[in-house]
């Protein structure tokens, strides 16, 4: 990797730090560890190594990310904000009544946008997905996210 996507990417991780600081004091409380523990990787994943397009999150050649760490939703969202899947200011309500981004993160709950398109060529069971990167050309469709 050379030096000027190595600074882009620390940037980025940094920003998801702030982000994820940010969210978690405007709730009041939350595990700040398990949440910084994974900014570096998603700023590796989400701007730099996966296929994805916020503009068009259903594009079926892009890759998916399952997360099984349960403390890291708040970065995951943060992520998920700077890369531009939704708004930014809808990181203040994490995990408030009726919000779309519980503590956890919840496929289920998860913005519209961001829902994963259910996908007849994959199995649905969370038994087999929730932890692993779902990249087509990587492994097996079974860690599919959906």
């Amino acid at each position: 990797m050379d030096k000027e996507t190595e600074s882009y990417l620390k940037a980025q991780a940094k920003e998801i730090r702030k982000m994820t600081i940010e969210e978690i004091g405007n709730l009041g409380s939350g595990h700040i560890g398990g949440a910084m523990s994974i900014a570096d990787l998603l700023a590796l994943l989400y701007f730099h190594r996966m296929k994805v397009d916020p503009q068009n999150p259903r594009w079926e050649e892009r890759d998916q990310l399952v997360v099984s760490k349960g403390h890291s939703g708040p970065a995951v969202y943060a992520a998920l904000a700077l890369k531009g899947y939704f708004p930014k200011d809808w990181l203040t309500t994490l995990n408030k009544g009726g919000t779309s981004l519980p503590s956890h993160c919840d496929r289920n709950k998860t913005p519209k946008p961001l829902r994963p398109q259910q996908d007849p060529r994959h199995r649905h069971d969370n038994r087999l997905s929730r932890s692993g990167i779902f990249r087509r050309d990587w492994h097996s469709p079974r860690l599919a996210d959906g």
